[in-house]
């Protein structure tokens, strides 16, 4: 073996150990949130709560398939935004109401989800009901670029990367023209440009890993 394909072997071999460095961790998370995921899915659903992954036919590239927002991480994110007494929040995409029922834990004035999906509102409306929440809680069917002026009367907005880029700078010029006090929860977000292009500033960062599912983001208004 010469000395140029020695030196190429061992570039090729650190960098295969490289990647392995890099990307394991992020694996192992993966792999632990899916576990995590799955167990609780199967334990809500002993409780008569319907929270499994679904596809429909109003899901697409643009409008992604619903997936299960990760249990359990909503009240310690709004713990780091001060006081929230009192406040609306809203989850754009709320699926089958996850984040709702952990919002519902929260001192908050009122509690609501917009969903594309009407089925998928329909299962959210029983794991509600089945939760005592259904009463105090407003659901809304329907595109979120179609309900822009709805938003602007909440106070939080969790999002988990539904917007498109333009849509989402769309929303954001809507809200800061608005001169109130917002506060946004982005998981998955692609680009923040929006998001500092429009005047809001970045109150809170969590990136676990290297995987954008997981990487939240959350901006603020005044």
């Amino acid at each position: 073996m010469t000395i140029a394909q020695v030196v190429g072997t061992s570039l090729i071999g650190i960098s295969c150990i490289a990647l392995i460095a890099y990307t394991s961790y992020d694996v192992f998370y993966w792999s632990y949130q899916w576990i995590k995921t799955k167990l609780l899915c199967c334990y809500y659903h002993q409780q008569g709560l319907d929270f499994w992954p679904s596809r429909s036919i109003y899901h697409s590239s643009k409008n992604p398939l619903y997936i299960t927002s990760p249990f359990g991480q909503l009240v310690s994110i709004l713990k780091t935004c001060g006081d929230i007494n009192n406040k609306t929040f809203i989850d754009c995409g709320c699926g089958k109401g996850n984040i709702l029922i952990e919002a519902a834990k929260l001192p908050l004035k009122a509690l609501a989800g917009i969903d594309i999906d009407p089925n998928l509102i329909k299962i959210c409306q029983a794991n509600l009901a089945k939760c005592g929440l259904d009463t105090q809680t407003t659901l809304y069917t329907g595109c979120l670029e179609d309900y822009e002026k709805t938003l602007a009367t909440y106070d939080i907005i969790y999002c988990y990367g539904l917007y498109q880029e333009t849509t989402l700078r769309s929303l954001c010029k809507y809200l800061a023209f608005q001169k109130k006090s917002k506060l946004i929860i982005y998981r998955n977000l692609t680009n923040p440009a929006p998001f500092y292009e429009t005047g809001f500033h970045l109150h809170y960062h969590y990136q676990p890993c290297h995987l954008s599912d997981y990487e939240i983001w959350v901006f603020k208004i005044n």
